[in-house]
């Protein structure tokens, strides 16, 4: 998704693309697994720790640009 000026109008379709997108974190983590358990090198706990950290950020991003599109729609009575 190309990324839009917070102050441009967002529309339905955004708020589409951000939940599907919001999605992407349990494959982001449903790939660690994989990797953490099938990889053919072990991972160490900094590895680990440092995935889960940088999945949280992500995922946090993620929920703070739907959220922000949420208001924007509900300010411009786009919806309720």
């Amino acid at each position: 998704m190309k990324t839009k000026n917070l102050k441009s109008q967002r529309n339905r379709f955004d708020l589409e693309d951000l939940i599907s997108r919001a999605w992407s974190t349990k494959e982001d983590i449903d790939l660690f697994v994989e990797m953490y358990s099938d990889g053919e090198t072990p991972m160490t706990e900094d590895e680990v720790a440092n995935i889960m950290i940088g999945l949280s950020h992500i995922h946090n991003m993620r929920m703070q640009q739907l959220e922000d599109c949420v208001k924007q729609l509900v300010e411009q009575g786009k919806l309720k």
